[in-house]
């Protein structure tokens, strides 16, 4: 006897098999109970113990690069404020001195009207002292002897050097070793228009002024310092 039954569509089948599989699904859930979770779509399941662990482990990692990047933060801020270590060749790591600081820029004419910090006075006098003095003067003197050795100068006996005298031509190294290398000097010295008016008479009275040497700013700045000038070493002291 033939099936007088009406055959199923193609849509038909698919309700049905959308519909088997959300009574599956509704079985599952109901045999898992509220101790599993369903992560997606796909029919993954997780129980809320390993939601819970991975939740966690999110958070703790996010705690653990933000505490990096502070604490790296606060690492580089440090770095900046405090004095770099330079390593000599005894192994021995010194700090950095501000007082070698202050007489490269007193050097450079960076600062003006200064007088030597009481704690700077060791430091200058093992500068004087030690030897490094020395060949930092004998530095400059020989860069203005190979200048001079280059002119090409008269022989009408016009061409002059303009030289100080203190700490120049003379030393005052062991008068400054008993008065504590110019940290109890005072501050007011003018010597530079005088310095520039003494330059210029000797200019109108014909004579070339090749160069000036000088320990001090003073001597080799404004009217008639020379064509060309070379500044000598002195961290004990500045007149301007």
């Amino acid at each position: 006897m033939a099936d007088s039954s009406p055959p199923v569509s193609t849509y038909g089948q698919r309700l049905e098999h959308d519909d088997s599989t959300l009574s599956l699904l509704s079985r599952r859930g109901s045999e898992f109970g509220n101790r599993y979770i369903q992560a997606d779509d796909s029919g993954i399941f997780m129980s809320s113990l390993a939601v819970t662990i991975l939740v966690s482990s999110v958070a703790t990692i996010g705690i653990l690069l933000i505490t990096l990047v502070v604490t790296l933060a606060v690492m580089l801020g440090s770095c900046q404020t405090q004095p770099m270590l330079r390593e000599k060749s005894n192994g021995i790591r010194h700090a950095a001195d501000p007082c070698a600081s202050f007489q490269v820029n007193a050097e450079m004419n960076n600062l003006q009207g200064w007088v030597l910090s009481k704690d700077c006075e060791s430091y200058v006098a093992e500068y004087m002292l030690g030897g490094q003095y020395h060949l930092d003067f004998a530095e400059a003197v020989e860069a203005a002897r190979q200048y001079l050795k280059a002119l090409m100068v008269e022989n009408d006996g016009l061409d002059v050097i303009v030289l100080d005298i203190d700490d120049t031509a003379l030393s005052n190294i062991a008068y400054y070793n008993t008065h504590h290398y110019g940290s109890k000097d005072e501050v007011g010295q003018v010597a530079s228009t005088y310095k520039s008016r003494r330059r210029s008479g000797l200019q109108h009275m014909g004579y070339r002024i090749r160069t000036g040497l000088g320990d001090q700013w003073s001597d080799i700045i404004g009217p008639a310092a020379g064509n060309r000038t070379f500044k000598l070493p002195n961290p004990m002291y500045y007149i301007f």
